[in-house]
């Protein structure tokens, strides 16, 4: 009894096909000759033996590798503090308006409190094979050439990151995947994928200059500046003695910029001398504070 293979990659045996292997023999295994394709055929010819008693055939088994194929990325978000986790399989998130909000201008709401230093990576990946993958994440600033190891060997898709240990300014993230897990070291595939440059910040704004400037009738006007290094501001807020605090906005209308200057009217002033707070925030939640006290008398 002796069996043959030939292989091809369509479905019908025709002239793209191999030609028929060399006879296989021995009955408990022989490596397969016939060249890697999609579709296997085997042929066994049975010939009688002395007396003329014929082989019975009962079985016939074939193993086989799978070709590797490199995993994929298909997405990959850095999500600031205080915005809401996207998913990628689903798209993008809405674009991030200059005051850190969705969609174009405007002066909204600080968001949701978040965690100091904290954003969130995302990424979709998918294996051909559908073996298991692990990840790893590099980070770099956008003028630096080398990539420092965030994390390794992570099994879920997100990470929350700690930026603290991070110096400010425009950043890069790199996520690679790896398929190890089901494969052998020596056939195992990577992907990768780089993300979009983002802005690191966790200094907060400085507010500056701060005076209060008699405005008639009792009141005050609360007169400043505010500056962040690296990303917009994206709010502002006063309070007096301690009470509920007030949005205001810069004096060309719109926190859309690093630098802002900002003049505001106070009323309503109890006797004493009351303390004026001014608070600004950036486009990545990071809170900036100063205080005016406003002198009995003055003038």
């Amino acid at each position: 009894m002796s069996v043959q293979t030939r292989s091809g990659n369509t479905e019908k045996s025709d002239d793209g096909w191999s030609d028929w292997s060399a006879d296989l023999k021995d009955a408990a295994g022989s490596q397969i000759a016939s060249p890697p394709g999609r579709f296997l055929q085997y042929r066994v010819r049975l010939t009688a033996g002395a007396g003329g008693v014929a082989p019975a055939l009962r079985e016939v088994s074939a193993a086989g590798l799978q070709e590797n194929l490199r995993p994929k990325i298909s997405a990959l978000e850095v999500i600031p503090p205080g915005r809401n986790r996207p998913s990628p399989e689903g798209g993008p998130p809405p674009s991030r308006g200059p005051q850190g909000g969705q969609g174009g201008g405007g002066n909204p709401k600080p968001g949701p409190a978040s965690k100091r230093g904290i954003q969130t990576i995302q990424w979709a990946a998918s294996d051909p094979n559908g073996d298991d993958l692990t990840y790893a994440i590099y980070v770099r600033g956008i003028d630096e050439t080398g990539w420092r190891l965030v994390e390794k060997d992570l099994k879920t898709t997100s990470h929350a990151w700690n930026t603290e240990s991070t110096p400010d300014g425009t950043t890069l993230i790199r996520v690679v995947a790896s398929d190890l897990p089901d494969n052998p070291e020596a056939l195992a595939l990577t992907a990768e994928r780089v993300s979009e440059p983002f802005e690191v910040d966790n200094t907060p704004p400085r507010v500056a200059s701060l005076r209060a400037v008699p405005d008639g009738g009792g009141a005050f006007r609360i007169e400043g500046s505010a500056s962040d290094e690296t990303s917009p501001l994206r709010g502002g807020e006063y309070a007096v003695d301690s009470g509920d605090w007030r949005a205001f906005f810069p004096s060309d209308g719109i926190f859309d910029s690093r630098i802002e200057a900002f003049s505001f009217k106070v009323t309503g002033l109890s006797g004493g001398n009351p303390i004026v707070l001014v608070r600004v925030t950036d486009a990545l939640e990071n809170v900036g504070v100063g205080k005016v006290v406003i002198r009995a008398g003055t003038k």
